[in-house]
């Protein structure tokens, strides 16, 4: 890209050179502190900043993190631009500036913007979120400090061009930008129809075998239909039983988490307010053991409760831990768990949609039962396959966090004047 013919020194350390004609000023001196309460008004349209973005949340949901009234909310107005400054101390990894686009309300937690006259108001939340991504407000206010607030937020060093190059910046970036996004989504796109393909796989392999010519019967389980002649159907509890060791006196300190259909590690010693002072309420988890979340089932259809245990470790009580018997290999009874997981079976029994599902209802789902070298093979099938897909998965992944890469060094590159795109957004517009 161009570069502006004359630099001059920012005076700020992670910016460096910015082109000569440009001017710098305090935020105060580009935007003013908008704060309109709701109690009068009474606006129904519950605003959230989530990952950088504002977005719309249901005012009626029933997940009990709102408040019983809104009164205490602020409206945020198009073109405002919101700022979560809190606790800064815990939490380096969000996005904490927002672009609003329309009218709302959301919590006076957060700080609101709106720019004077001279500024663009894209422009001032480009600028902002870069410093963001940069983790400039970490350092303001004399270090590290739990929250910020307007009173030291306005001492903020702003990069300032004219408002028609500001409106060239935004312009150029608001093209870019739209180009970038179209690939990421074209990529997740792809991801997408890999995660189908992976789980058709699983599926098919699951409730059909490996041998396409083997005499087939109907299973009796209407969402498989037929399966292999000489396979068994059982129920749960004759290939697997329920595993419980308390941690009270185990005292495990490896802390493990059912996330997305994975078991996965969890930083015991996290502050996020979201685990228990004592850790003897727990059972410990076993390889090979299977993980079921079978709480919530009435408000939550979109997880996915099924995971497999590869190390041992500690897990909350709250979820149901299986161990394989000896007429089943325990991945095979995972993957197979896993697939009524996916076909959303656990929701209709013991009756109808409940709340929970517990062991003695649990144990009598139907299971079907190749025989052991069977069982291995299809494991070992789905292992290969799954692992060529997920590989591939991975290497699109990482082609999505290039184009975000280049995407956000794009904004900052433009909005701190280290390419020159007056000439870009020229041609474009011809």
């Amino acid at each position: 890209m161009k570069r502006y013919p004359h630099y001059k020194p920012s005076g700020i350390k992670w910016i460096g050179d910015v082109p000569e004609h440009w001017k710098a000023g305090r935020l105060f001196s580009a935007a003013h502190e908008h704060y309109i309460s709701n109690k009068n008004i009474h606006n129904q349209n519950l605003l959230s900043l989530s990952y950088g973005r504002i977005i719309r949340k249901d005012i009626n949901t029933t997940d009990g993190l709102l408040p019983a009234s809104f009164d205490g909310y602020q409206v945020v107005e198009p073109n405002n631009v919101v700022l979560r400054l809190t606790d800064l101390q815990n939490d380096h990894r969000s996005l904490r500036v927002g672009f609003a686009k329309e009218k709302g309300i959301i919590t006076s937690a957060y700080l609101c913007l709106a720019p004077r006259k001279n500024i663009v108001p894209q422009y001032l939340y480009l600028y902002l979120h870069t410093n963001d991504v940069h983790k400039v407000f970490y350092g303001m206010g004399g270090g590290l400090r739990q929250s910020l607030d307007y009173s030291e937020l306005r001492k903020l060093t702003l990069l300032i061009p004219s408002h028609d190059e500001q409106q060239n910046i935004v312009a150029f970036l608001d093209l870019a930008n739209a180009k970038i996004n179209k690939y990421i989504a074209a990529k997740q796109s792809e991801i997408e129809k890999l995660g189908i393909l992976k789980q058709a796989i699983i599926s098919r392999t699951i409730t059909r075998g490996l041998n396409p010519n083997a005499p087939m019967k109907p299973s009796g389980i209407a969402w498989i239909g037929d399966v292999p002649s000489h396979w068994k159907k059982e129920r749960l509890f004759s290939v697997a039983y329920e595993h419980v060791i308390s941690n009270k006196n185990a005292h495990n300190q490896n802390l493990l988490s059912l996330s997305y259909g994975k078991i996965k590690r969890k930083d015991i010693n996290t502050t996020d307010g979201l685990l228990p002072a004592s850790f003897d309420g727990y059972q410990v988890v076993e390889p090979d053991n299977v993980i079921l979340r079978l709480t919530d089932l009435q408000n939550d259809h979109r997880s996915l409760r099924v995971g497999f245990v590869t190390e041992t470790g500690i897990i909350t009580s709250a979820y149901l831990c299986l161990a394989s018997r000896d007429n089943i290999i325990p991945k095979y009874l995972y993957l197979f768990l896993h697939i009524n997981d996916i076909h959303k079976v656990f929701y209709s029994m013991g009756g109808g949609l409940r709340q929970s599902l517990d062991y003695s209802e649990l144990r009598k789902l139907s299971i079907l039962i190749p025989p052991l070298d069977e069982q291995q093979a299809i494991v070992d099938y789905i292992d290969r396959k799954v692992g060529e897909i997920d590989k591939y998965i991975s290497k699109v992944q990482e082609q999505i966090e290039k184009l975000k890469l280049y995407k956000q060094r794009l904004i900052s590159d433009a909005v701190t004047g280290k390419i020159d795109v007056r000439d870009s957004v020229a041609r474009s517009a011809t």
